[in-house]
């Protein structure tokens, strides 16, 4: 008994895997480690790019919300003069969509411009342009506008005008004090799996100037 014990323990501590063995099952543990690294790589980027969709629209609704405020305050609404909009200075081109006549005297001034060349910015960016006496201050509201493939449909008696992204339709091209009422259009690029563009999603709002 003894020695048949000996004999058994003796096999069981001989024995391994074969090269053979330990080759498959390497092989075997790469396959399932780079197919659940492509998976997890693949869900961040999806992550990615929804957190980018959800910034993106969030600001487009704040910005469309932020110039619909003012749109309210105004006496009366026109399209800029065309020699009154800067050139774009991101190396794109500019095009006036609002003049807003403040009650306080001051011009306000909302144009487009195409800023692909930025280092920073993506698409188009919408600039708000104050004129005050002899005060002059333009800032950026915000970026990732893009054309839609069909552009927007202005109600009727309206005119549209904008581009890039931004649109805006118009009682009439003078400003007059019937000139009150307008449709905003904001078209933002939606992240496609590559970082591109892959397609637009569309914000818009129907304002009234309220002030005399």
């Amino acid at each position: 008994m003894k020695r048949l014990y000996l004999a058994i323990m003796a096999s069981c501590s001989s024995a391994g895997f074969t090269l053979t063995e330990l080759l498959v099952a390497l092989v075997l543990t790469s396959l399932v480690v780079g197919l659940a690294g492509q998976g997890l790589v693949a869900a961040l980027q999806a992550e990615r790019r929804n957190n980018l969709e959800v910034t993106q629209r969030t600001n487009q609704s704040r910005t469309l919300e932020f110039i619909a405020d003012e749109i309210r305050m105004a006496r009366n609404i026109s399209r800029p003069d065309s020699a009154a909009i800067p050139s774009s200075t991101c190396g794109g081109t500019s095009t006036g969509v609002l003049n807003l006549s403040l009650p306080d005297g001051r011009l306000i001034q909302y144009y487009v411009s195409s800023c692909s060349s930025s280092s920073w910015a993506r698409g188009a960016v919408i600039h708000r342009r104050e004129v005050a006496a002899s005060v002059t201050r333009d800032s950026i509201l915000v970026d990732a506008l893009s054309a839609p493939a069909t552009l927007p449909t202005c109600p009727t008696g309206m005119t549209r005008v904008g581009a890039s992204g931004f649109y805006a339709c118009m009682q009439s091209d003078i400003p007059t004090a019937s000139n009150r009422t307008t449709a905003l259009f904001l078209y933002g690029a939606l992240p496609n799996s590559s970082g591109g563009t892959g397609g637009t999603y569309m914000t818009s709002s129907q304002v009234t100037a309220r002030s005399f």
